[in-house]
């Protein structure tokens, strides 16, 4: 567009010379310049005419030519792999012909006469090309019989499975009482009604007679501790099914006062989905409030991942640190309201995992506003200072805010598919 742009001002700019020029020979009064003139005039006016034909012309190529790179990007991306080559070559013409910020077939005054798709598969990788033939009208040209001017163009991208990389996940996932809060609304609802103190969240607390966690396990409600572990299983199970299964390999821990680990680093599937069913609620001591010690766990937490390589092989394994919190940390103080003070977790100590090479993806289980005591003497004050902290502890384009189940399932889905995305490239 900017090279159209600029070819437009150098046509205006020889059309004010051409203008220039009619009329020094207008004041011009010696008989062979006027006739010279009348001569030179129609020649003059289709040259600059001519110029802003073909800068149109080249404004529409280089259109046609961005929607064409698209659609052959779109058929060797992480989505387009999953699709046969018969559907990735349907999708790319389609993409091409109407879909595109501005579609082939609308350009105006622009003529699509021939365009076409091809994907090939061979070695674990795929080729898609895009071709097209068209045409511009004229609108200078036609006074010396030239209606169109032809737009011709190819576009060749490359990728494949063979691209992906070899992967460790490792999941870091907040287990401490907050994560007891109902799943949804109504979860929420629920569990209130059959609480004694109408209390939202499960709390786990051992030996005791108002154990929430039970009331809500007798009671089919879900909380966001099921939704972290449903959604590590379901991301799990798409590295599983996908046809780079062997470059993936996993570790989970859960958190709380401290870090727990469920399993240790391994590529064993059976192993990792297995182990996810400990993935529960932190039982809470009768003796004492429960805690989350979140800046302690990330400094304990970095020597158990190793420097991240290049995932060009599996001792050279790209890293990802799958971080699930609601941002709150505490830390147990008698003086204070129900024996804790708060505060935002420090976001630096994520530093040392970035120095590693690890990709910190955080998922903000966001603090839903309560009108209990609790929330607003504990969170309520720290409120405006979670999502930034937890921000700068993510790394670019991998922080996530979450305030339902959809959301926390999401994020773990853009997760996987940022770490998983092929090596695309156009190669035409």
């Amino acid at each position: 567009m900017i090279v159209a742009q600029s070819m437009t001002l150098r046509t205006l700019h020889g059309i004010r010379h051409a203008l220039s020029s009619v009329a020094d020979f207008c004041a011009n009064r010696r008989g062979n310049v006027g006739l010279l003139f009348a001569f030179t005039l129609p020649i003059i006016l289709v040259g600059a005419g001519g110029a802003i034909d073909y800068s149109l012309r080249n404004d529409a190529y280089t259109k046609l030519m961005s929607c064409a790179d698209e659609a052959a990007l779109a058929a060797v991306s992480l989505q387009g792999l999953s699709n046969s080559q018969a559907d990735a070559q349907a999708a790319s013409l389609d993409f091409f012909r109407s879909t595109c910020p501005t579609g082939a077939a609308q350009l105006a005054d622009v003529s699509l006469q021939k365009a076409g798709a091809d994907v090939s598969d061979a070695n674990g990788s795929r080729v898609a090309s895009v071709s097209f033939i068209a045409s511009r009208q004229t609108q200078f040209l036609q006074l010396i019989g030239i209606a169109t001017l032809p737009i011709v163009g190819t576009s060749v991208a490359k990728g494949g499975s063979s691209s992906t990389p070899y992967i460790d996940f490792y999941a870091l996932l907040d287990n401490s009482p907050s994560m007891g809060l109902g799943a949804t609304d109504s979860d929420q609802t629920r569990l209130q009604a059959l609480t004694p103190d109408q209390c939202a969240f499960a709390c786990h607390i051992a030996g005791s007679a108002t154990d929430y966690y039970s009331i809500a396990r007798a009671n089919a409600i879900d909380l966001r501790i099921d939704v972290l572990r449903s959604s590590w299983i379901k991301l799990v199970k798409q590295a599983k099914n996908s046809s780079s299964s062997e470059k993936f390999r996993f570790a989970a821990y859960t958190f709380n006062t401290a870090s727990y680990l469920i399993l240790a680093l391994t590529g064993d599937y059976s192993s990792v989905l297995d182990s996810a069913k400990a993935i529960d609620l932190e039982i809470v001591p009768s003796t004492g409030p429960g805690s989350t010690h979140t800046d302690d766990v990330l400094v304990d937490m970095v020597p158990n991942i190793p420097v991240a390589g290049d995932g060009s092989s599996a001792d050279k394994s790209r890293k990802y640190l799958i971080f699930v919190t609601d941002g709150v940390q505490d830390f147990d103080d008698m003086t204070t309201y129900d024996g804790h003070r708060t505060q935002a977790i420090t976001s630096s100590r994520c530093e040392a995992f970035k120095n590693r090479g690890v990709q910190v993806a955080v998922i903000y289980t966001t603090y839903l506003a309560m009108s209990a005591g609790r929330y607003q003497r504990l969170v309520q004050p720290i409120a405006d200072r979670i999502s930034p902290s937890l921000a700068a502890c993510a790394s670019s384009g991998l922080y996530f805010q979450a305030t339902s189940p959809a959301d926390i399932a999401s994020a773990f889905d853009a997760i996987y598919a940022n770490a998983t995305r092929t090596v695309s490239r156009l190669t035409n």
